[in-house]
């Protein structure tokens, strides 16, 4: 395989594709792991009191918000990595039938 340049493009439609589809699947499992540790938590909150269980609470909720933001990240990543394949995808098709096109008369080659 040729050695990657700044100018060479290095890519697969396929295996961002894969890439996507891993990152799905992460998220799906963050979120369920997560979901499960907040439901953990809010069923120790009960025998929790005073100070102890509204410090639990407070921190209960800054892990789910930086789990969803956490989660939405994963996401993002993997809707980022399925426009670039379907992107990567088109311009190959447009290169590939514009070599393939009858040459013009003006060109000097």
């Amino acid at each position: 395989m040729p050695e990657s340049t700044p100018e060479s493009l290095d890519a697969c439609p396929d295996l961002l594709i894969a890439a996507a589809v891993h990152a799905d699947l992460s998220a799906e499992e963050f979120s369920a792991n997560h979901e499960r540790a907040d439901t953990a938590v809010d069923s120790a909150l009960p025998g929790w009191v005073g100070r102890s269980a509204a410090a639990l609470a407070a921190r209960s909720g800054t892990w789910a918000a930086a789990a969803a933001t956490l989660s939405a990240a994963i996401c993002a990543h993997s809707e980022a990595l399925r426009i670039s394949a379907l992107q990567l995808a088109e311009m190959d098709h447009r290169n590939g039938a514009a070599l393939t096109a009858k040459p013009s008369r003006t060109h000097p080659w």
